[in-house]
């Protein structure tokens, strides 16, 4: 079974420990992936058609300020409430021509179907590749950044790992506290602006992370090769961007504001 490795290592030892108190010394690796390890096709093909069938074959509570003591089934010890347990009504899984704002999400745009792999690798060690600028005024003859490139890997995917460090232009106050405190901000409405626009990508395999470290910006991408230059230009796009909404920017401020405020969290 193959898992990328962790970016902390903290994290892989804690995931790691949960596993050992959860499996068996069998399962310790691969339990917490949710594989479905059975030889009865049948079996596999009958569970996933139970899942096609919509709501007669769902599990949901539902809190209503409507509902009577009275038609209680049963009682919650630990919380101290009545409950009702039954089949859900027919009429909630009836589809009606009259809801408005209800239906089927789209197709999946982002679903690798390009394959293939790269057999070209640097080795054990990433190399550092030369490159040549763009602007013609620029009188060095290497651009303004350092690109490594490591080429295949220990297991062979079609997927691509990139990791970016973006280091603006130094000024004045460019090690003050509050400039550091703004590109943390900054960080953090790229993040919440890019949290409904790459949805469809996320749900295919791809995932981002940015964060504002010293005076840098780190970001980091993870997923099926095809379709991952398509969530770097979104969020290239998304951290070049000044117009962001009001309701980004509340959020990306109160967690900001959270986090300086709990010194705990940076507690030896």
């Amino acid at each position: 079974d193959y898992t990328e490795a962790p970016d902390s290592v903290m994290d892989g030892v804690s995931d790691l420990a949960s596993s050992m108190a959860q499996f068996g010394a069998e399962d310790v690796l691969a339990g917490s992936l949710g594989l479905i390890q059975a030889k009865d096709t049948k079996f596999v093909r009958s569970l996933l058609a139970d899942l096609a069938k919509g709501p007669s074959s769902a599990n949901f509570a539902l809190e209503a300020s409507s509902f009577k003591a009275s038609s209680a089934t049963g009682f919650e010890q630990y919380y101290g409430i009545k409950f009702h347990q039954g089949p859900i009504p027919a009429k909630w899984s009836q589809k009606s021509d009259n809801v408005t704002g209800l239906k089927s999400p789209p197709a999946l745009r982002y679903v690798p179907d390009e394959l293939s792999l790269l057999n070209e690798t640097a080795g054990v060690h990433p190399e550092l590749l030369k490159v040549q600028p763009e602007q013609k005024e620029n009188t060095s003859n290497d651009a303004a950044l350092d690109l490594w490139w490591q080429g295949q890997s220990a297991f062979m995917l079609p997927k691509a790992q990139i990791r970016l460090k973006l280091t603006p232009p130094k000024g004045p106050a460019s090690e003050d506290a509050a400039e550091e405190a703004m590109r943390r901000l900054h960080a953090g409405v790229v993040k919440q602006s890019l949290e409904e626009a790459t949805e469809d990508l996320q749900n295919c395999g791809m995932n981002f992370n940015l964060e504002a470290a010293g005076q840098s910006y780190h970001l980091s991408l993870d997923g099926y090769s095809q379709h991952l230059g398509t969530l770097l230009l979104q969020t290239m796009d998304s951290l070049l961007d000044t117009g962001f909404k009001s309701a980004a920017f509340s959020r990306a401020h109160r967690s900001l504001l959270d986090d300086l405020s709990d010194t705990s969290r940076r507690a030896p």
